[in-house]
């Protein structure tokens, strides 16, 4: 089994000791159901004409499968086992073909005057769906407030009048979202809110091969309460493609105290930033596109280090990159470390590139990028300390005599505002010497992950491919 990028094509490798929390249905003892709503279910009992019926009936860890179908109703998984006490615990869906193997989008569900799927209440046990659609006139594809752990899986969650995909975890547990399309809902294609009411909760959320276009509001949107300084909220963005979302940002995420790896982001056309992170520790970003968006193209916090790598940034209305330092939920600035920036294009945005509550103890790199007719600067260091300073030596500005700033006469490229050369509220010392004379060679690599990055991504995948292969086993 792979999971298949545009780019890569990654083993889904089990991995056994790690995050194996949905692998219920291997063992003889978890509950099949299935639903058929003809009635015959391709001769397996218990058969159940509803989805809701089958999962009333089903007795926890549950493994509910559904044979090809459209079936109109609102699913509450709070009422898992409601028929037998409402017992809650795991519980996983799966579509199915006609001959009852497991099958991508044969079963969708529409909700009525409600959501799709909905957790009425705070559900307590893991939650797996896998291969089916959803919509709904009235509320949001999918609604689950949960404690555990959620994968979700080659589903469709579209054309709803709310969120595609609306999680709201309240205290820990992991969420994976993998090959799914959350196009044209009223509100966000994914919103994930990181509610956790104890202290020092380590989180991973990863959106792994993702679509979430002309949304409402965000494409992707990751909130989190801020106000618990122990929560650890590690991201994992993969192959995702928010574009033309009408009401907010692209993809924005808070990964409060927390590591990021982004890799193959586009986003374009979107009414606010095309890829919003805040509030990271060590940030990585790789192969990122965005164009033409209403507010910043990448906008990027970190407190410890920032990495960018082949980063395309075009026609965006504020910057094309803006670097911030990350902030605490008392909105007190956190020192930017290690900053290092290669193969950048930033080109006809209002700031190429601009650096933001900087200070002098952080290190800071941009080289071997093209930074090309954008209005204000092509890199701006602002409202950082007098001390500050941005090593920004060997890039190419837009003209063979370099960029305009009083260190550099005759240079009409892209301004360096700095505290030489005061564009808004520049400040601080930018090195631009010496310069390169014409474009910088933007080849594109075959992509490489870092061994954090490798090892959390089997990690994760590896997780998913033991609850798809082990909920299917029975």
């Amino acid at each position: 089994m792979q999971y298949r990028s545009g780019l890569l094509s990654y083993p889904i490798i089990p991995i056994t000791g790690f995050f194996i929390t949905l692998c219920f249905a291997a063992s003889g003892w978890a509950d099949t159901v299935f639903v058929d709503n003809g009635g015959n279910c391709n001769g397996n009992t218990p058969c159940f004409s509803t989805i809701q019926d089958g999962v009333n009936a089903a007795t926890a860890p549950a493994d509910v499968r559904i044979f090809p179908g459209t079936y109109n109703e609102s699913v509450n998984i709070g009422l898992l086992n409601s028929d037998l006490g409402n017992v809650l615990g795991n519980l996983a869906f799966q579509a199915l073909n006609a001959g009852g193997g497991p099958a991508v989008g044969t079963v969708t569900v529409i909700g009525g005057l409600d959501d799709a799927l909905m957790s009425g209440g705070v559900f307590t046990g893991d939650l797996d769906i896998l291969g089916i659609n959803f919509e709904s006139p009235a509320g949001d594809g999918i609604d689950v407030l949960t404690t555990a752990d959620v994968i979700l899986n080659d589903i469709v969650a579209g054309s709803t009048n709310g969120e595609g995909i609306n999680i709201n975890l309240t205290n820990g547990g992991d969420i994976m979202v993998a090959d799914v399309v959350t196009n044209a809902n009223a509100a966000s294609g994914i919103n994930i809110l990181v509610d956790p009411t104890s202290d020092n909760q380590e989180i991973t959320i990863s959106i792994v091969g993702v679509e979430a276009n002309s949304n409402g509001q965000s494409g992707i949107e990751i909130i989190s309460d801020t106000s618990n300084d122990g929560r650890i909220i590690n991201l994992i963005l993969l192959d995702i493609t928010a574009n033309q979302n009408n009401g907010s940002d692209g993809v924005v995420a808070n990964a409060f105290n927390g590591t990021v790896t982004a890799r193959n982001i586009t986003a374009i056309g979107n009414n606010q930033d095309g890829l919003d992170i805040e509030d990271g520790t060590v940030v990585s970003v790789r192969n990122i596109r965005t164009q033409n968006n209403g507010g910043d193209g990448v906008e990027l916090d970190a407190s410890i280090s920032l990495s960018a790598f082949m980063v395309t940034s075009q026609n965006n209305a504020e910057s094309g990159f803006e670097v911030d330092s990350a902030s605490t939920d008392d909105n007190d600035t956190r020192l930017l470390g290690d900053v290092d920036l290669t193969f950048i294009q930033v080109s006809g945005n209002n700031f190429g590139i601009e650096f933001d509550d900087v200070t002098s103890a952080s290190s800071i790199r941009v080289s071997n990028s093209n930074i090309i007719g954008n209005t204000l600067a092509g890199l701006n260091l602002d409202t950082g300390d007098d001390d500050a300073a941005v090593d920004a030596r060997g890039n190419y500005w837009g003209s063979a005599s370099g960029p305009v700033h009083p260190l550099n006469p005759g240079g009409t490229g892209d301004a360096v505002a700095d505290g030489v050369n005061v564009i808004e509220d520049s400040i601080g010392t930018v090195s631009f010497l010496p310069f390169l004379q014409s474009r910088a060679l933007l080849t594109r690599p075959v992509p490489v992950l870092g061994i954090s990055a490798m090892l959390a991504l089997a990690l994760i995948l590896g997780w998913l491919g033991l609850a798809r292969i082990n909920i299917l086993k029975k």
